[in-house]
């Protein structure tokens, strides 16, 4: 009995230090579902390395909410596409061209 408490204990410490030993940020998993891209602010792409072990683009909410998806899915590319626009948009003070992107994509 003493050795099962030994054995979970050392797993739990072994979890622990894994979990601190993953970066923040870092997508393991996708987010399967489109999601608004009127709630998406901004983007960054992840590559395979460490612990990261998938490419994906990271997308963050309004809120501040961090969403993992895969890159070659289409709402992914078109919803980094409307970032994109937008980001420009604001950076030239171009209202004028910046479209209605309520739709969710996909």
């Amino acid at each position: 009995m003493a050795r099962l408490g030994m054995t979970i204990l050392a797993l739990l410490a072994f979890m622990v230090v894994l979990r601190e030993s993953t970066p923040k940020g870092c997508c393991t998993s996708y987010n399967e579902k489109p999601f608004p891209v009127k709630l998406l602010e901004k983007f960054k792409k992840q590559g395979v390395q460490g612990t990261c072990n998938i490419n994906a683009a990271i997308f963050t909410t309004k809120l501040g909410k961090k969403i993992c998806a895969n890159s070659n899915d289409k709402w992914v590319q078109r919803a980094i596409e409307v970032i994109k626009i937008k980001k420009n948009a604001y950076l030239h003070n171009d209202v004028g061209h910046e479209q209605n992107h309520d739709l969710i994509l996909s």
